[in-house]
């Protein structure tokens, strides 16, 4: 995080530098990452949502690994 946007709602925004991932914001690689994580939510949507009572372990396991491969794309 090197500076901080302020947002009149919510205050205090943090301002990350991705720089070290992406050429800036119009980046080829950028646009695809969120492509890549809007498709994955989605797709983890479609196979969960209303299910998670039913999901026993192993389930749930897999629900989690794939969650968790989306928030390190995001």
């Amino acid at each position: 995080m090197t500076e901080t946007d302020t947002n009149d709602e919510l205050g205090e925004l943090p301002c990350w530098d991705l720089s070290d991932l992406y050429a800036g914001r119009e980046a080829e690689a950028l646009s695809a990452d969120l492509d890549e994580a809007e498709r994955a939510a989605e797709d983890l949507a479609g196979r969960y949502r209303g299910r998670l009572a039913e999901i026993e372990g192993a389930g749930l396991a897999a629900l989690l690994d794939a969650y968790e491969a989306l928030a390190d794309t995001l």
